[in-house]
Parts: C-alpha cells; sequence; structure tokens
C-alpha cells in the first residue's frame, strides 16, 4: 500500500485499478476506428 516514506507502492496501485483500466479500454474500442487495439489503449493506462 505505501512505503515507508508515505508515498504509495506504484505496483500496488497498478494491480488494484488495472481491472478498471480493461474494462475502460474495451468500451473505449467500441467508439474507436479498427486501427486502435485494445492492447494500445490499456498501455496507455
Amino acid at each position: 500500500m505505501y512505503t515507508v516514506k508515505g508515498k504509495a507502492d506504484k505496483n500496488h496501485l497498478l494491480a488494484q485499478h488495472q481491472p478498471l483500466v480493461k474494462r475502460l479500454a474495451h468500451q473505449m474500442k467500441a467508439k474507436l476506428p479498427p486501427s486502435v487495439e485494445v492492447d494500445d489503449l490499456i498501455q496507455a493506462g
């Protein structure tokens, strides 16, 4: 969650929000041209 210095652990935050990012990427893909790939949207976060 948080490091000793009180900063959020980046890996924990990424893992926690990964399902949301994937769901939003798939929703966006439906509205974008076929040349845009879901993996590119997920990578952009």
